[in-house]
C-alpha cells in the first residue's frame, strides 16, 4: 500500500519539483512518486492555478522586439504578486523602454 504523506510533505516536495526544472514524469521517477499525485498536488498548491484561468482572457500581449541569447545583455527579471515572473535578457539601452511598456 503506498505510503501517504502529511500537507507539509506534499507541499514541500512540490516545491522541489517545480525549483527542479525537470519535467513531472522524470521528477517522479527520481522521487518514486506517482505523477497522479505530483499533478493532484499541482492542483492543490497552485495558487495561480485559478487565478491563471481567470485573467487569462485580460491578458495582453506587446511586442517588445526581437529575442536575444546575448550573455552579453543585462538579465532582467520582474516577480509578480503570487510567483508569476517575467525574465528577459535586453540590452542596457533597452530596459527602461521595456519597464516603461510594462507599467504604460
Amino acid at each position: 500500500m503506498p505510503r501517504r504523506r502529511s500537507n507539509e510533505e506534499q507541499k514541500t516536495l512540490y516545491e522541489l519539483w517545480r525549483q527542479s526544472g525537470l519535467g513531472g514524469v522524470e521528477f517522479c521517477k527520481q522521487n518514486n512518486l506517482s505523477s497522479k499525485s505530483l499533478w493532484r498536488w499541482k492542483k492543490k498548491f497552485d495558487e495561480t492555478h485559478t487565478a491563471n484561468k481567470s485573467i487569462a482572457r485580460n491578458i495582453k500581449f506587446y511586442p517588445v522586439g526581437e529575442v536575444s541569447n546575448n550573455r552579453k545583455d543585462s538579465f532582467l527579471e520582474i516577480i509578480l504578486p503570487k510567483g508569476i515572473s517575467c525574465k528577459a535578457y535586453l540590452p542596457e539601452k533597452n530596459i527602461s523602454i521595456f519597464l516603461q511598456e510594462l507599467l504604460r
